[in-house]
């Protein structure tokens, strides 16, 4: 089972906890990061969150035994990715930004001896042209040909 229990009280966790324990599956209760500084009858309190490269870190809260301090990093790309992903985007930290894209815009007509003269217009550069082999795994080598024309 699991619940999002964004205000819950502590005579209420009680008695889910006591449910829980007569329950033959698993039970999880999620609740707000802000809530992690509240009791809780819970014997396992974990904080998950993203990592670079593909991971998650894992923080135990509370547990039974000794405390553990340091967060626990966890692969999460699943099995069958692993053989079709290069190692480039395996690691996408690893990946160095290209140099930005410079999209001509529409013409403009500048004011004589005006500024817009000698500077050409320029638009800002789409965010995944800094990456272009994590577009090219996406499928969308050229994202200006997408049929929506928007990340």
């Amino acid at each position: 089972m699991l619940a999002w229990m964004p205000q819950a009280a502590p005579e209420q966790l009680r008695r889910l906890q006591v449910l829980a324990q007569s329950f033959e599956g698993p039970v999880f209760l999620f609740r707000p990061l802000a809530a992690r500084h509240d009791p809780s009858p819970a014997p396992l309190r974990v904080v998950a969150t993203i990592a670079v490269d593909w991971a998650l870190d894992v923080q135990i809260l509370k547990r039974k035994g000794p405390a553990h301090e340091t967060p626990l990093r966890l692969a999460s790309i699943p099995g069958g990715l692993e053989q079709v992903l290069t190692p480039r985007v395996m690691r996408p930290s690893t990946m160095r930004p290209v140099a930005p894209v410079v999209v001509p815009a529409e013409p403009v007509e500048p004011a004589v001896g005006s500024a817009l003269e000698s500077a050409a217009p320029v638009r800002e550069p789409l965010p995944l042209a800094l990456f272009p082999e994590f577009s090219h795994v996406m499928g969308r080598a050229d994202i200006a040909a997408s049929s929506a024309g928007a990340v």
